[in-house]
């Protein structure tokens, strides 16, 4: 695609591949009866890249 910015692109799989990773480890430890803060997840790091 000539329009797709890659290292843009590239930065969104792996910032989406980390909090993907987190959300799993934030469920894991719910279901495993361990008390979890929703608000754990509210500042999830990935950063808003445009150009």
């Amino acid at each position: 695609m000539s329009w797709l910015k890659e290292n843009i692109a590239e930065t969104w799989r792996i910032e989406g591949k980390r909090y993907a990773k987190d959300v799993n480890a934030f469920v894991r430890r719910g279901m495993t009866g361990e008390r979890v803060d929703e608000s754990e997840l509210e500042a999830d790091g990935r950063t808003s890249t445009r150009t």
